[in-house]
């Protein structure tokens, strides 16, 4: 098990990594999941040994393994821009651990034919790297890591630089080929929908601290606070005053927790498709805009002076801008916090 311990990365004055606590247990997937500069790839040099602790601990089963060099913590570590040897063929990158861990000839070859079966690579051994599409170059960044057995995978960005039909599709990959293999992995990325897909957990980091963290469920369902729910990317968030235990909202009203007892004010995030077309309701709104999704139209609609929110209306027969459309909001689709 990896687990670190209060870890602070300090660059200058300022604190990249804020006292971070985290574990990964074994065969789990941690995602760490934050904006640039919350500290998510600092956290991962540091648990490498590529950046050093001011304070705090990195440990694995219990021991602390601070003084250990990057090279001996056998963690394997993949980069988002792969860092591949263009001057060798697929064999040459990804026996280069081996070679560095001094395994004879015989066996290199081996555990090569064997990463590169893993990975989906059989038959490209001898192809030049420069000569591979950006899915294949991933696949080898991802074999080298794996080559030498590693405790830990590591894993910054490794997606973010593919499009985004590639990327889904290698999502999917990685995340069988994570199973197979059996390995605890750390996974970092910007992309909420990559985390959830991958993760067993994920870890939320703001600022260079860690302000959540759960099964990807539980986080989606309850974020812990409302910067949390904008990073996730649900919205909008209004006061909404509170009458008789129900919160006010432009496009309906909904219970107020029983934790809000007694406030008049609350804080009302609506999670994506909250709010619905419904020909009954009393809200009735302006629709400003129209962006076709395929198997959708999302509309932009304005009650009164609330903020615009989205609603998804079937591809036929959707409302034209300009359009007055009643809506509502569904209770489940809304999060209600302090004010």
């Amino acid at each position: 098990m990896l687990t670190v311990d209060g870890a602070v990365v300090r660059f200058g004055s300022r604190d990249a990594l804020d006292g971070v606590d985290l574990e990964v247990a074994p065969g789990e997937t941690v995602v760490v999941l934050g904006p640039s500069g919350s500290g998510k790839s600092t956290l991962l040099r540091a648990i490498a040994g590529l950046e050093p602790l001011a304070s705090g601990q990195v440990g694995w089963n219990g021991i602390d393994v601070g003084a250990v060099p990057a090279h001996e913590r056998q963690f394997g570590l993949m980069f988002q821009d792969y860092a591949l040897f263009p001057h060798r063929d697929v064999r040459g990158n990804v026996e280069f651990g081996l070679r560095m861990a001094g395994l004879d000839a015989g066996t290199r070859a081996k555990r090569v034919d064997e990463v590169l079966t893993l990975v989906g690579l059989d038959g490209y051994a001898d192809r030049r790297v420069a000569t591979l599409s950006g899915g294949e170059q991933q696949r080898v960044a991802l074999a080298r890591a794996i080559a030498p057995s590693p405790r830990l995978l590591m894993l910054d960005e490794p997606l973010g630089a593919l499009d985004r039909v590639l990327r889904e599709r290698l999502l999917d990959e990685l995340r069988e080929l994570l199973a197979t293999a059996g390995l605890p992995a750390l996974y970092v990325t910007h992309d909420h929908d990559e985390a959830f897909a991958l993760a067993d957990r994920v870890v939320v980091m703001r600022a260079g601290r860690v302000v959540q963290a759960g099964p990807p469920d539980v986080v989606w369902r309850a974020p812990a606070d409302e910067w949390v729910a904008a990073f996730l990317g649900f919205g909008p968030a209004i006061d909404a005053p509170v009458h008789a235990g129900r919160a006010v909202t432009p496009w309906g009203d909904v219970p107020a927790p029983e934790s809000f007892a007694g406030a008049t004010t609350v804080r009302i995030v609506l999670r994506p498709g909250a709010v619905v077309l419904d020909p009954l309701a009393r809200a009735t709104g302006i629709i400003h805009r129209r962006t076709f999704g395929g198997d959708h139209v999302a509309l932009a609609v304005q009650v009164g002076d609330a903020p615009l929110v989205v609603v998804r209306a079937p591809t036929t027969n959707a409302p034209a801008v300009g359009a007055a459309v009643a809506v509502a909001v569904d209770p489940d689709g809304v999060l209600v916090y302090g004010p």
